[in-house]
């Protein structure tokens, strides 16, 4: 019996290293076993689950739970599974039920004959996702926008000079950042928001 291995692109590698770190998953793609491509799904569902515990705030306790329930659902599922297809399979339909529960429900579309009403794709029942941004988040979004020291600019608009404007001249106030990043850099500012 041929022994079952899937192949890893150099996209999954780098995914692998956003994750993890370069120096862990670097020049992880090709081919591997059902127990290291295991081990690797494992690892990402654990850090699903670590990520919802610490990120989501705002949530019923039940939605929440469930989240981390599919989590352990599946994780255990894709450790039971016995081939490759069944591992797939298993880790798919995970994360699908993760992606809809996170929307904010499940479809319950049992009964229909056609679902293709927008109003059969509104998962907002119970709860809503809203995503907010603090004075902080936004920030660190307009710095991490802005181009690297290295990158050919004028010297005076880069990752660097917004750092230092931000910790020595204002003392880390997000929000005196925001109000003097508006007025030097009003364009900037309205392309992100």
């Amino acid at each position: 019996m041929k022994k079952e291995e899937i192949y890893l692109s150099d996209s999954f590698e780098t995914f692998l290293s956003f994750l993890y770190g370069k120096q862990k998953y670097h020049q992880d793609a090709g081919l591997k076993t059902i127990s290291e491509w295991k081990e690797r799904i494992d690892k990402i569902i654990n850090s699903i689950e670590y990520s919802i515990i610490n990120t989501i705030e705002i949530s019923d306790k039940k939605h929440k739970d469930y989240l981390l329930i599919i989590c352990q659902d599946t994780r255990e599922l894709i450790s039971k599974s016995l081939d490759l297809n069944d591992l797939n399979e298993k880790t798919i339909l995970g994360l699908f039920k993760l992606i809809f529960y996170l929307i904010g429900d499940r479809p319950d579309h049992w009964d229909y004959i056609k679902v293709n009403k927008s109003k059969h794709w509104m998962l907002n029942s119970h709860r809503q996702i809203m995503y907010y941004q603090s004075n902080e988040h936004k920030v660190n979004l307009i710095i991490n926008n802005a181009p690297s020291v290295n990158h050919l600019n004028d010297g005076k608009y880069n990752k660097k000079t917004l750092i230092d404007k931000l910790h020595h001249d204002l003392n880390s106030d997000y929000g005196k950042f925001l109000d003097w990043y508006k007025n030097e850099y009003r364009d900037k500012y309205y392309e992100l928001y």
